[in-house]
């Protein structure tokens, strides 16, 4: 059974980020990386880091109101964090501690590309900022790049067949079943196309 393989050359693009933001109003507002009920914060860090309860970072409550930057809020005090072994191991692929040693943005800076996806992102006192808005934690997290961290998701797809190799149709639909790769992430147990961080702006040149 031959195999399709779709390389999708797009990019999701995460951002480390400071407290200040800003978010066109039409947009939907986010909800998966903050925490959207004062009585449940959510941890910033994933279940499967093992951390001792002293350890987690929970992420600040923003509600839907303020998650937009151009709606002031002076109360708004997100926890600053940055992964302990970002700093301790400064590993080759990660940007420095101080953003501001960093002096080119929206660009691609040596065999990083700081573009974004989302498109021209924004500085204050020279930290870049995430376009999405408020999610209640500042800092590059356990990101290693300060503003874009790239990654790419790779699809790979056939057409589901018969043992005489014919495709077998939707019973309703009467379409063809399109199957995919898939994983279970061990975080949250939930379905997801597998990928990967992009840390050389030439990586898929080099690889594909």
């Amino acid at each position: 059974m031959g195999l399709l393989l779709s390389i999708l050359n797009t990019f999701t693009s995460y951002f480390a980020f400071n407290k200040y933001t800003t978010i066109s109003e039409d947009k939907k507002y986010h909800k998966s990386c903050r925490s959207t009920n004062p009585n449940k914060l959510i941890s910033y860090q994933s279940k499967i880091d093992n951390l001792k309860s002293s350890d987690i970072v929970y992420r600040t409550y923003v509600p839907d109101d303020k998650v937009s930057w151009s709606v002031s809020w002076s109360e708004y005090k997100p926890v600053e964090y940055t992964a302990p072994k970002l700093i301790q191991n400064k590993p080759d692929w990660a940007d420095v501690q101080n953003p501001l040693d960093i002096k080119s943005w929206n660009v691609i800076d040596g065999k990083t590309d700081r573009r974004s996806h989302l498109g021209r992102y924004e500085l204050i006192d020279g930290i870049p900022i995430n376009p999405c808005g408020r999610t209640g934690v500042c800092g590059r997290g356990q990101l290693g790049k300060w503003g874009p961290n790239h990654a790419a998701d790779p699809i790979v797809t056939r057409w589901k067949r018969d043992q005489q190799g014919n495709k077998i149709f939707d019973s309703e639909t009467k379409k063809p079943i399109l199957q995919f790769v898939s994983i279970k992430r061990l975080d949250t147990n939930e379905w997801a196309i597998p990928g990967v961080k992009i840390f050389l702006c030439y990586f898929l040149a080099s690889v594909f």
